[in-house]
């Protein structure tokens, strides 16, 4: 995923969330985006 993107998803997400999860994967189903994360640890 490209360093823009992941900005962008990082603003629709709660702020600091990204310091605990890793975002693995983004798909786009229709109006619908589903948004994956993994917690670091």
């Amino acid at each position: 995923m490209s360093q823009a993107a992941e900005t962008l998803i990082s603003l629709l997400l709660p702020e600091g969330i990204l310091d605990y999860f890793e975002l693995t994967k983004v798909d786009k189903e229709g109006k619908m985006l589903n948004i994956y994360l993994q917690e670091k640890n």
